[in-house]
């Protein structure tokens, strides 16, 4: 909360909405419209535009850097949040197949455990 009062911190984020818009559409293998995920952009992308000495440009690449890969792992993951919600009796709404979630849908380290996991499963 302290970094969002940063002015580059919010320009990153707001620079961030349109720009994952477009990699959700060019990504090759994405399966993701982050709609309910723009809000939370700037705390997502808050410790690039710091760790790039408050840099916008460098904030904005970097951000767009980790973006992809967010969206590629979230469309790796659904399967588990599917699975998770079947399990919890959640209806699908007509024409809906997969669900995911940027915020809890895209975490590297939890989707690496889970793939180190499957080798040896």
């Amino acid at each position: 909360g302290i970094l969002m009062g940063r002015p580059s911190v919010i320009c990153t984020g707001v620079i961030m909405i349109p720009i994952m818009l477009l990699l959700a559409l060019i990504v090759p293998g994405n399966r993701v419209l982050p709609f309910a995920d723009l809000a939370v952009l700037t705390s997502w992308f808050c410790w690039n535009a710091v760790a790039s000495k408050d840099n916008v440009i460098r904030g904005v690449v970097s951000s767009t850097i980790m973006g992809a890969i967010t969206l590629l792992i979230a469309t790796n993951m659904s399967h588990i949040h599917n699975i998770l919600a079947e399990n919890s009796g959640y209806t699908f709404p007509e024409g809906i197949t997969n669900i995911t979630s940027l915020c809890m849908g895209q975490e590297l380290i939890p989707a690496l455990l889970y793939y180190i996991s499957k080798i040896f499963a």
